[in-house]
């Protein structure tokens, strides 16, 4: 499984009650419907054909339980795949999506515009994929209005496109937006701005520890007296332009290509033979978080600029605990051709202290050293005594060279 929040900002912190879907709804607009302010709807993995989703004003967390790569919702091309209009707070989270074939003159992925009697609409969009949208206008993948100041925190915003005018990835009208950790590439606008569009002399656009590359015909333009401030990013084409901040860096960040897909980062330590430029590069009080890395290793110390893939945790599966039978212990999502340990115990799940986090054993419990195979897999069988019948075991396992736990497992022999 794949955690879900692992970001910086810490805004997942609702109160109220949890909404799954498809269990207690089969739509995602039928849970947000039935949610109020401080609920939670988690949306389990899967594809999802619906278009227009919109939050209703309500302070609602929607959120993916296991992240973008395996939780998409697909437009159709029957409109902006999410809306927020109706003054949404930065409490209105997105969480863990990956947002695709959205289709709208201005926002075919995501569009934020201000209610004309409530106000602005401000949500949180974080840990998204934003790709392969349509702006007949402009904003492809997302479209800001409205003296929004909404928070776009670690997003890949690519393959998005224009038709007609401009701001391909993004395009932001009288609004003051802010952009961190992400990545925003690849976009193709039949105007300008195939990264960023923006209007007006009250827009504001801030860009922290992001990388704009390779968007066509160029990475940012503005119109009127916008104010734009870039500092440790890569913008491709920023060197000499007056928002090219501190920090900041006009290179290619040597993408590499991984298991979650083609916007990792280069990193000698993770076997490509160069390191990019990205690496450590972001503001000094920017934390690691996630991973830009091929082998799944954390970002740790100063942060890579750009978007951060989450980290799969080493997931331990225990089958056919039958007494007289062959018990199968697999370890999965673990560093390939790498050490890892499994263990157990008859007297409890602890917790016991250990060096990678508590574990949930009871000493004395019985170690296993293994060893993962290239997929990251390990695993081992072992014949169940007969006169075991009705024993309860605890299990765990750890990642060596993650230093993380596996989840615990608890059976009673059958």
């Amino acid at each position: 499984m794949f955690t879900s929040i692992f970001f910086v900002i810490p805004l997942l912190v609702a109160q109220g009650s949890t909404i799954w879907v498809p269990d207690d709804h089969a739509l995602i607009q039928d849970a947000l419907l039935a949610g109020q302010s401080g609920d939670t709807v988690v949306v389990r993995a899967g594809t999802y054909y619906e278009y227009e989703l919109n939050f209703g004003g309500k302070d609602i967390v929607m959120t993916s339980e296991d992240g973008a790569e395996v939780t998409v919702i697909d437009g159709m091309s029957s409109g902006s795949v999410i809306v927020f209009n109706t003054a949404e707070s930065p409490a209105a989270v997105l969480n863990g999506f990956t947002i695709t074939g959205g289709t709208a003159w201005d926002g075919g992925g995501i569009s934020i515009i201000d209610d004309p009697i409530l106000g602005p609409s401000s949500p949180t969009i974080q840990n998204c994929i934003i790709a392969n949208n349509v702006g007949s206008g402009g904003g492809g993948g997302m479209h800001i209005r409205g003296a929004s100041t909404t928070l776009v925190h670690n997003c890949l915003i690519r393959d998005n496109s224009t038709t007609f005018y401009h701001g391909a990835g993004v395009v932001i009208f009288d609004s003051s937006p802010i952009f961190k950790n992400c990545t925003i590439r690849d976009n193709n606008s039949g105007g300008t701005g195939g990264g960023f569009a923006v209007w007006d002399a009250s827009s504001n656009l801030l860009i922290n520890d992001c990388i704009v590359f390779g968007n066509t015909p160029s990475s940012i333009d503005r119109y009127g007296s916008a104010q734009i401030l870039a500092e440790y990013s890569l913008v491709e084409g920023g060197t000499g332009k007056w928002w090219f901040g501190s920090g900041c860096i006009d290179a290619d960040p040597l993408f590499a290509t991984g298991v979650l897909g083609s916007s990792y980062l280069s990193h000698i330590a993770a076997g490509q033979a160069v390191d990019s430029p990205c690496i450590d590069a972001a503001n000094p009080t920017t934390p690691g978080f996630g991973t830009t890395r091929t082998d799944g290793m954390a970002d740790i110390g100063i942060g890579d600029i750009g978007y951060h893939h989450q980290i799969p945790l080493p997931e331990l599966a225990v089958n056919n605990l039958v007494a007289g039978q062959t018990a199968v212990v697999t370890l999965s999502n673990c560093t390939p051709n790498a050490s890892v340990i499994f263990a157990w115990s008859r007297m409890g799940g602890g917790p016991t202290s250990g060096a990678f986090g508590d574990i949930h054993l009871s000493p004395p419990y019985h170690i296993y050293p293994l060893t993962s195979d290239a997929g990251g897999k390990a695993s081992l069988s072992s014949p169940v005594p007969p006169s075991t019948f009705g024993i309860q075991i605890w299990f765990h396992g750890a990642d060596i060279i993650k230093q993380s736990m596996t989840n615990p497992v608890t059976q009673i022999i059958g």
